[in-house]
């Protein structure tokens, strides 16, 4: 493994392995899925471990927590040590997210939800840190997908 794993996680390791302990599944055809902060970990889950199963479908989940936290606004992020900012990394998906040209990958999020970027991080075009996740499905972008 890459990193220490979460709770959730292991929990969700746990799961699988038992339903493949009790059923037939084929490991290339799991698909992570989950909306709101389970959009969040479906898609911290596969830019961790692109080779853990088969697609992922993240909705209205966060990427960065920086970002989606506001903490650059409220000079939280310019007060935190070091050692705190470092973990970070250890969830958010802007240093992990090259590995998702390895998954099949269907994110989602309404148009005004304010945490979507699960779904494509700098859909507004503001040129963010990070690379672009997901796909823009808005009227103009559906001709991209």
């Amino acid at each position: 493994m890459l990193r220490e794993q979460f709770a959730g996680e292991i929990d969700t390791l746990e799961i699988l392995e038992q339903m493949k302990r009790n059923y037939p599944i084929d490991a290339n055809r799991v698909v992570e899925m989950g909306f709101s902060m389970g959009g969040a970990a479906a898609c911290t889950w596969r830019c961790i471990t692109p080779t853990s199963g088969g697609a992922a479908s993240p909705g209205a989940g966060f990427a960065e927590t920086r970002e989606y936290q506001k903490m650059d606004k409220s000079d939280e992020w310019r007060a935190l040590p070091a050692y705190r900012k470092s973990l970070f990394h250890l969830y958010d998906c802007p240093d992990w997210c090259w590995n998702l040209q390895m998954v099949p990958l269907i994110a989602y999020a309404g148009e005004i939800d304010p945490q979507q970027q699960s779904r494509g991080r700098d859909a507004e075009g503001d040129g963010g840190a990070g690379a672009q996740i997901g796909a823009d499905l808005r009227a103009e972008g559906r001709a991209q997908v």
